[in-house]
């Protein structure tokens, strides 16, 4: 009976085990997509801040063409109209840019929240598991127990129901 109860244990286990490496592997999983979108985050905001410098770049390059062209042809006022609409226009993709680069910064903050709280997930169900593994033990060591006293009991009723035949015969037998 205790290699039954032996093998239910361990059958219990068993089972109780491959539950939480499942629930680990899918937490491992969701961690690693919220990682590797993580990291897709940065590698755009790090697109978004080299296309900033870019545009950087080419307004710097863009106001020092205005400048030349400023000395050398203050006179023509057409072309000191298209230089100042290019410069907004650049002017104005470097604002989006950074935009985006502080949505992107944003995003990865809030990702970056998320695996956290993942993380903090992770170590509570550890704990819960360790907790639940010593509940399991403790129980079964009180089943042991009970299992135990209840055949010393049975052992005892029997004893008792042999002992009150003997004295109903002794009785019988006296009468």
């Amino acid at each position: 009976m205790e290699d039954t109860t032996d093998v239910r244990y361990q059958n219990a286990e068993r089972l109780a085990r491959r539950g939480l490496e499942e629930t680990v592997r899918l937490l491992e999983e969701q961690s690693s997509r919220a990682s590797q979108r993580a990291e897709r985050e940065t590698a755009q905001r790090k697109e978004a801040e080299r296309r900033a410098s870019a545009l950087s770049d080419e307004l710097a390059n863009l106001r020092t063409d205005l400048s030349h062209a400023a000395h050398s042809r203050s006179a023509e006022d057409s072309d000191r109209l298209e230089r100042e609409l290019n410069s907004r226009h650049t002017t104005q993709r470097l604002e989006a840019a950074l935009a985006e680069r502080a949505a992107l910064e944003a995003t990865v903050a809030e990702l970056q929240g998320e695996i956290e709280v993942m993380a903090q997930r992770l170590e509570a169900e550890a704990r819960a598991r360790s907790i639940l593994q010593e509940s399991s033990a403790l129980a079964e060591s009180e089943l042991a127990d009970l299992r135990e006293r209840a055949s010393q009991q049975r052992q005892t009723c029997v004893d008792l129901t042999e002992i009150q035949r003997s004295l109903e015969l002794q009785l019988r037998d006296a009468q």
